[in-house]
């Protein structure tokens, strides 16, 4: 009748009328509109055979945004207790819910209410007589903060080089999620209207289920520089014209610690435009474990984000004394304050939570609770207000302009550099050490324009090799530029001319 080659299994019939025998069983699936008609012309009313019409997802950007959107999957064989005919012992009814992302966090707002029909049937089970029936309710919909041009533009930079890691950008103002991804990833459509078992083995055989942006643990590796500055600031250790002399390396007690480089006299502002590790070594010792662990905590780096998005990881850490006591038994040394003033050791983040550390310092205030649900003026109202973070404005403007220094032609991240707009930025390179030698991952955290920033963020690239140099300005910072440029082509109004004129000549990789 519609030119189709379907083999039917007699012995899955047979199992499906003894387990569901009220429920259909469906021959064909996923039928083509001229299929649907013809089936629809074609068929007999009092047919055994119907066409019957379910819903199903479709997603035009395949990819794009997988973890945040998450997927649907079909519910068990249940009897419904807000339905009428539950104390009917053959009466079922099969549905879907939300197994991720959105999907799941807000399965009640989206399902509506399942309809249902209550039949007479005969012993063979065919319908006599209708007893009742109870349309269904369509769910609400939700608007989403995701931005599809600038998820887009992060997606196409992860795709050049098969990148794993995860981004994250979010408006200042709103605190709305305007992009979020994490690679290895897999399209949405092959989980619709079913996960199959191969599809299945395929995204867990590459662990692609994880959201990397909510769930991903990593060092923060020299964007937690940024944390150190602003504590030795607030401790009154150093200030921003305290310098002091790289050469190349600090020895603590018995060990060398290394800098990237031989810097000389330096003060803040460079130190934050070249990374150097030696300032951030003795900015971290003068200041001590107990102020360092303090400030990234009220940085609210130790704790969830609240964002509205499920699974989101309670495992994030900030060490201190007290926690390497109760785990290890053993003091806290001169060489872990080292270690944790380049944002190394013990110190765990996600990505999701370095953007808010961006969006946190371009404003000097401290932000929490992203959403990733587009506000209402209302909601934007009812918002928390932000904590102080508690910089002078001078000392608050010297990070800033070294971060400024950063995404320039003398920085570390000058692949971030944007004809026309001023970006502040950290890049950073970050060690995990496994048996058979270290991995590297890059990082490049943000916010742009300068003088009035409007979004903030975080890029991390996972290296896959070990002992293979990866550098945050090489690797990182790239994939933030494209989400960036996008955004600034839509908003044209904070392009800066002076800025385009003085970099116009630069060449971008």
């Amino acid at each position: 009748m519609i030119g189709r080659q379907e083999e039917v299994d007699a012995s899955d019939i047979s199992r499906h009328l003894y387990v569901n025998p009220l429920l259909p069983y469906p021959i064909v699936n996923n039928l083509t509109a001229s299929e649907f008609a013809v089936l629809l012309e074609s068929l007999p009313v009092e047919s055994p055979v119907q066409v019957y019409v379910s819903n199903m997802r479709h997603y035009p950007y395949e990819n794009a945004a997988a973890h945040a959107l998450g997927y649907v999957g079909q519910s068990p064989l249940e009897v419904k207790s807000d339905m009428p005919g539950n104390e009917l012992k053959t009466f079922a009814s099969k549905g879907t819910y939300g197994r991720n992302g959105i999907e799941k966090q807000f399965d009640q707002v989206l399902q509506g209410k399942t309809g249902s029909e209550i039949w007479v049937v005969d012993p063979s089970g065919y319908q006599v007589e209708p007893i009742r029936q109870t349309y269904p309710e369509k769910g609400k919909d939700i608007t989403l903060s995701i931005d599809i041009d600038l998820q887009l533009a992060g997606e196409s930079g992860y795709d050049l080089y098969k990148d794993k890691g995860a981004l994250v950008a979010i408006d200042i103002n709103s605190m709305e999620i305007l992009a979020m991804l994490s690679r290895p990833d897999y399209d949405l459509n092959a989980t619709s209207p079913f996960i199959s078992n191969i599809v299945f083995a395929d995204i867990s055989e590459r662990k692609a289920w994880e959201n990397k942006a909510i769930r991903g643990l990593y060092p923060p590796g020299s964007p937690f520089k940024l944390i150190t500055a602003i504590a030795g600031l607030k401790a009154g250790k150093i200030d921003a014209s305290t310098v002091f002399e790289c050469d190349g390396a600090h020895q603590i007690g018995g060990r060398r610690f290394p800098c990237m480089g031989r810097h000389g006299e330096i003060d803040l502002r460079t130190a934050i435009e070249k990374s150097c590790n030696e300032y951030f070594y003795r900015v971290g010792l003068a200041t001590g474990v107990d102020n360092l662990s303090q400030e990234a905590i009220y940085m609210r780096l130790n704790a969830p984000t609240q964002v509205d998005l499920p699974n989101e990881t309670r495992s994030m850490l900030t060490p201190s004394r007290d926690w390497k006591k109760s785990r290890t038994g053993e003091p806290w040394y001169p060489g872990d304050t080292a270690n944790m003033s380049i944002g190394q050791g013990a110190l765990t983040v996600t990505p999701l939570q370095m953007a808010m550390l961006a969006a946190s310092i371009a404003k000097n205030q401290v932000y929490s609770s992203p959403t990733i649900l587009k506000q209402s003026a209302t909601q934007l109202l009812r918002r928390s207000p932000p904590q102080p973070l508690g910089l002078p404005v001078d000392i608050h403007k010297a990070i800033v302009e070294g971060m400024d220094r950063v995404v320039s032609p003398t920085g570390t991240a000058r692949a971030a550099i944007i004809e026309g707009v001023s970006v502040a930025g950290k890049t950073g390179t970050a060690q995990i050490n496994k048996a058979e030698g270290n991995l590297e991952l890059a990082w490049f955290i943000g916010f742009a324009p300068v003088d009035d920033p409007q979004i903030a963020i975080a890029a991390l690239v996972e290296g896959q090799e070990l002992n293979q140099s990866f550098g945050g300005g090489t690797y990182a910072a790239p994939m933030a530029r494209y989400v960036l440029e996008a955004y600034f082509k839509k908003y044209p109004e904070y392009l800066d001319t002076a800025k385009e004129e003085a970099i116009a000549n630069v060449s971008l990789p």
